[in-house]
């Protein structure tokens, strides 16, 4: 996928828009640049893309460049989407997490796994499949660790995100 794919598909998924507002540096002539579909401030050609100019093919493999810019990406992403989804009262505003920060219950959290899978990745797994427990495994030794779900969440997703299923389809 071009990095003008990746970020429709990351702003369709979490919402998250990745841009820098230059206002706030004092330079608002700059404007709002999306960092995703800019060559010159932007990430377009780290993540694949074209500028025209250097660099007249896109990427068609994955490479270092494309791969942190998607480690970069899906970071921001996943932090803004947890931050978003459990601060919303109305469960339908929500755009991937359906649980609360307070349910750490395995079947739950494994239904709520298996439920991403299906969004992010297409892929059917239920609840007790490899690939869902291996997900689970991530998001409980997060936990674990931190004591705290909404870490467990963002790691979890930030994991899911820049996996390469994402940009190879």
């Amino acid at each position: 996928a071009r990095p003008e794919q990746i970020a429709s598909m990351i702003e369709d998924l979490t919402g998250f828009r990745w841009q820098v507002d230059f206002s706030m540096f004092n330079l608002p002539q700059l404007g709002t640049i999306e960092l995703p579909l800019d060559t010159f401030i932007g990430y377009q050609v780290l993540g694949g893309g074209i500028d025209s100019a250097s660099v007249t093919r896109p990427g068609h493999t994955d490479s270092a460049t494309t791969s942190l810019f998607l480690r970069a990406f899906a970071a921001e992403a996943a932090a803004y989407v947890v931050e978003t989804d459990l601060a919303a009262a109305d469960p339908a505003a929500r755009r991937l997490l359906t649980l609360s920060a307070a349910d750490v219950d395995e079947a739950a959290v494994r239904a709520e796994l298996s439920r991403l899978h299906a969004r992010i990745y297409g892929e059917l797994a239920e609840p007790g499949d490899e690939a869902v427990g291996e997900t689970f495994g991530l998001w409980k030794a997060v936990l674990d660790r931190s004591g705290d779900a909404r870490r467990a969440w963002k790691a979890t997703l930030t994991a899911m995100l820049q996996d390469v299923r994402i940009a190879y389809y």
